[in-house]
């Protein structure tokens, strides 16, 4: 998951970011489990149309009672655009990957937005990233491959179909912290509360989300509307409260005060959170395999957090695989989150 944050209010008191920050996560992290039992029942597409519809809600309800200050067009565009990246094309995918594999393979795939976001900065932007984080990565990725070469063991039958969608939504989310980073949206982002950049990216998302949900009804998705039943939607639109507007915003407002290695690190939490959710509720289990590969994911993720490169007031902290995203992510992701962890 990525975030361009703000610096427009004073920081929160650091036990206060802290505690923030790790309730984003537990959301991002419940909300994955969430809806891998929600897609049981109701298809990627609708889920995720209802849950960005109201999310976006609730934010722009949020928004107007607030009666912010809006950036001036060229830099609301700017703001909102990336967007369209995370969660809208991102989370579609990675909801689609959630629904072919289990929610542990799901999470520690997405987790590897960090190796993707540090390949892209290096190819894309021409960032240095040192032979060391270098190492990490690539260790994370042997990780992650072993995580997707094992046997799915919950409701998912597993086939390659489900981590290639995710790693294409991955990938996805991290091209949009490099788009944030290269497009101007950061110092856009610097004038502006965290609420109008969530709003603004996640209504983008939303119209993503809702085209590909329009373009996917003459093809047999109008039919599973009406095997939908009410409270299904109602659980959905909840699902999408945490894990996109409530965690988000939570988020934003902790990396004000949040060390860069602090908010790293709590995301690495988010998959041993999913983990976690997944054993008790779902009744998932890594295989032999994918657990030594957990491991070396998570221990490498560990290693490029604690010491990740310095980024100036204004750039993007981007988060990988929490979520969510994402949002995705999300956001994810949102994230997401579902990188290069920087915040100054």
């Amino acid at each position: 998951m990525s975030f361009a944050f703000s610096s427009a209010r004073a920081p929160l008191y650091p036990k206060t970011a802290l505690l923030l920050g790790l309730l984003a996560v537990a959301l991002w992290s419940g909300s994955t489990v969430a809806e891998k039992l929600l897609l049981g029942s109701i298809s990627p597409f609708s889920l995720i149309v209802c849950q960005l519809g109201a999310s976006v809600a609730v934010l722009w309800a949020a928004l107007l009672a607030g009666r912010p200050r809006l950036p001036a067009n060229g830099a609301l565009l700017r703001l909102a655009w990336p967007g369209l990246l995370q969660p809208g094309l991102a989370n579609t995918l990675l909801l689609l990957g959630l629904a072919r594999t289990d929610a542990n393979v799901f999470s520690l795939l997405n987790a590897c937005e960090t190796v993707l976001m540090l390949l892209f900065a290096r190819w894309l932007l021409a960032e240095r990233i040192g032979r060391r984080v270098g190492l990490l990565a690539g260790l994370a990725t042997v990780g992650a491959m072993l995580v997707g070469m094992g046997p799915g063991s919950g409701s998912s039958t597993h086939t390659w179909l489900g981590p290639l969608l995710v790693m294409a939504g991955t990938v996805c989310a991290a091209l949009y912290g490099v788009v944030c980073r290269d497009s101007g949206g950061a110092e856009d982002a610097a004038a502006v509360t965290p609420l109008v950049q969530v709003t603004l990216q996640q209504s983008a998302g939303f119209l993503v989300a809702l085209l590909v949900w329009l373009a996917a009804l003459p093809r047999g998705e109008a039919a599973t509307l009406g095997q939908v039943d009410a409270s299904t939607w109602g659980w959905a639109a909840l699902a999408g409260l945490f894990q996109y507007a409530l965690p988000f915003w939570l988020f934003l407002n902790a990396l004000r005060t949040l060390k860069a290695s602090a908010a790293a690190l709590l995301l690495i939490l988010g998959p041993i959170f999913v983990l976690a959710a997944a054993f008790f509720l779902l009744g998932e289990r890594l295989s032999a395999v994918q657990g030594w590969g957990a491991i070396l994911t998570l221990l490498a993720l560990s290693g490029i957090a604690r010491r990740p490169p310095e980024v100036r007031v204004g750039q993007v902290l981007t988060a990988g695989g929490a979520e969510g995203q994402a949002a995705a992510g999300g956001p994810r992701y949102a994230s997401g989150s579902r990188s290069e962890h920087g915040v100054g």
